[in-house]
């Protein structure tokens, strides 16, 4: 009679835990329901604007950019320090200055090694360094003589 009674109690524990999962189970349903919701309109929104920006660009660009992509997952990789930063690998030095000294943006440039488009952002360029002309060399080592 006593164990029955220590079991009935464990019992009733029992079922208020359980009570309380599924009460926390029905609380992150609602949650996760409200979550995706929110990102399908979200997602609808974008799906919205890409419509409208695609309109906006020539059929060959968009060609090029939709093959690349289907091969490549992305189709756009930035060129940073003479890098594509997508496959790592060394842009040519007439590549590099055709792309950083671009008038327009008609062309689009392609990394030779793997075929993403490639964009060049000066602002995160690294500072290019500055020589110091040997006449300013030669003062220095003669004034600390």
């Amino acid at each position: 009679m006593e164990r029955s009674e220590g079991f009935e109690a464990q019992r009733l524990l029992a079922d208020e835990a359980l009570a309380d999962a599924n009460a926390t189970l029905e609380r992150e349903k609602a949650r996760a329901a409200e979550t995706i919701a929110q990102d399908k309109t979200l997602l609808a929104a974008v799906e919205e604007k890409r419509k409208l920006e695609r309109a906006e660009i020539e059929e060959s660009a968009l060609s090029t950019y939709d093959r690349i992509s289907k091969a490549k997952g992305t189709a756009v990789a930035e060129a940073l320090n003479q890098k594509c930063m997508a496959c790592q690998m060394m842009v040519r030095p007439q590549r590099w200055n055709d792309l950083r000294d671009r008038s327009n943006d008609d062309t689009m440039m392609t990394c030779e090694s793997c075929g993403r488009l490639l964009y060049y952002d000066p602002a995160r360029d690294a500072p290019q360094r500055k020589t110091v002309p040997v006449e300013s060399i030669a003062a220095s080592i003669i004034r600390s003589l």
